[in-house]
């Protein structure tokens, strides 16, 4: 795995040749951008624009000097302006597509699969009142302050920390709303990694019907107990189910380690279409695993995750602890 530090250097050193000049002039021609050969051309803009967002959004008045080209800052302003958005996403694309194929190769992939961490965030916008209304402002503000808020849910590959897939809906929506859009981006045997949020057994069992796998922290409110044999709520009255995990225990893999069923929950998510829910089984095999992580002069934290990589031997718990901390999730 590379860090985000590594892989922007990378990005510097060899960015002629990541974003070479003839394909970026087809790319022109294809949306029908016509343009002169001067200093400015489309193949210069496009490495000064993505010279500026990797040295921290740096003035335009400052990309002269790090480029050693000679313009203004206006010329350059007008010139990005010029520029059709179309084909910025035609060349993300290309690049996403390039991934995609490196992905398949036998060297960048974890126990013979491909490994994608899913996550969520928000960003503000400028403020306009048709942002307004689609997106929504933060609960907190007031009526006419701050600014309108968008979330997001991302796709990112665990070895080289690409961002491939950016779906973008209003602040309210949740982060497992989205989810099963990107499913439609992935393949069979792709292992997906992310927090909490996406933990529940409606998206592990979209995982698995989609043939694929999931690395996730397991979500706080879970009940989880390592106890052989264990009951769980379905097996006692009502006034014994306090403090009872809803799964049902089948058999220890190791220390902490274990395989258990979780079942179809009586009402849909609200996120949920309803002939998905119907359509999903009525328990699952899931792996549920804890482990501590120490760190000299911290305080120890133990982390509890969940995996439908259910293989002790061809998947150990340390290697799905790395994995999860390599992935940045913990």
């Amino acid at each position: 795995m590379v860090s985000i530090n590594q892989a922007i250097q990378s990005v510097k050193d060899d960015l002629h040749n990541l974003l070479d000049q003839q394909s970026i002039f087809k790319l022109c021609k294809t949306v029908g951008h016509p343009w002169r050969m001067g200093v400015l051309n489309p193949a210069v803009l496009i490495h000064l624009f993505v010279m500026q967002i990797l040295n921290r959004n740096t003035a335009c008045s400052h990309l002269r000097h790090l480029s050693g080209l000679s313009f203004t800052a206006s010329a350059y302003c007008q010139a990005r302006m010029r520029l059709p958005l179309r084909v910025i996403v035609l060349l993300i694309r290309q690049a996403c597509q390039r991934l995609d194929h490196l992905c398949g190769h036998s060297s960048s992939l974890w126990h013979g699969h491909r490994v994608w961490r899913i996550d969520g965030s928000s960003f503000s916008m400028p403020d306009t009142l048709p942002l307004r209304k689609y997106f929504g402002q933060p609960s907190n503000q007031l009526e006419g302050c701050g600014f309108p808020v968008a979330s997001f849910l991302a796709r990112m590959h665990a070895g080289t920390g690409m961002l491939c897939d950016l779906i973008v809906g209003p602040l309210v929506a949740n982060d497992i709303s989205k989810v099963s859009l990107l499913h439609q981006r992935l393949q069979p045997n792709d292992v997906v990694v992310g927090d909490r949020g996406f933990a529940s057994y409606a998206h592990l069992a979209l995982v698995l019907q989609s043939k694929m796998h999931a690395v996730f922290r397991l979500h706080q409110r879970v009940k989880v107990s390592f106890q052989p044999n264990r009951p769980c709520t379905f097996d006692l009255p009502h006034n014994q189910r306090k403090g009872i995990p809803n799964s049902r225990w089948l058999r220890r893999i190791g220390k902490q380690d274990q395989l258990v069923t979780y079942f179809k929950p009586k009402s849909k998510p609200k996120w949920m279409i309803q002939t998905q829910y119907d359509a999903m089984p009525n328990q699952i095999v899931i792996r549920e695993l804890c482990y501590q992580i120490t760190r000299r002069g911290f305080r120890t934290r133990t982390v509890m995750l969940v995996s439908t990589l259910i293989d002790g031997d061809q998947y150990p718990k340390e290697e799905l602890s790395r994995i999860l901390h390599e992935c940045s999730v913990c």
